[in-house]
């Protein structure tokens, strides 16, 4: 290996534990921050000094954290279901039916999830 591959491959793989630290940092700061107490939460700490289930069982021992969940559950497969509704039907019309201006819109089927969120085209 020459000398100029190896700073390449070195280059690569720095680039990408730098990416995943940051990738992975936040997910680490939340699990960390919620062992912690309230009045710590405020210090800033990478390893907290007392460990602490209180809010676990604050959170688990609630009354309304099961129903809580169901709730979100519930809202979830209602979302997905009218959604999958939508796409179903828009994608057999767009296939099956001929309309005018069907020339125009069968190209934004294949950009519009691409583009979902980004603001701009892709």
């Amino acid at each position: 290996m020459t000398a100029d591959k190896i700073i390449k491959t070195v280059a690569f793989y720095a680039l990408v534990l730098v990416i995943v630290v940051f990738s992975v940092f936040p997910f680490y700061y939340a699990i960390v921050t919620s062992f912690t107490t309230g009045t710590d939460l405020f210090k800033i700490s990478y390893w907290p000094a007392n460990f602490t289930w209180a809010n676990y069982e604050a959170v688990l021992g609630g009354r309304n954290f099961l129903r809580s969940i169901f709730n979100s559950v519930f809202i979830a497969t209602l979302t997905v279901c009218f959604a999958l509704f939508l796409a179903v039907t828009a994608s057999y019309a767009l296939a099956r039916v001929r309309f005018r201006g069907r020339g125009d819109v069968y190209p934004c089927r294949i950009h519009v999830p691409a583009d979902c969120g980004s603001g701009g085209p892709v």
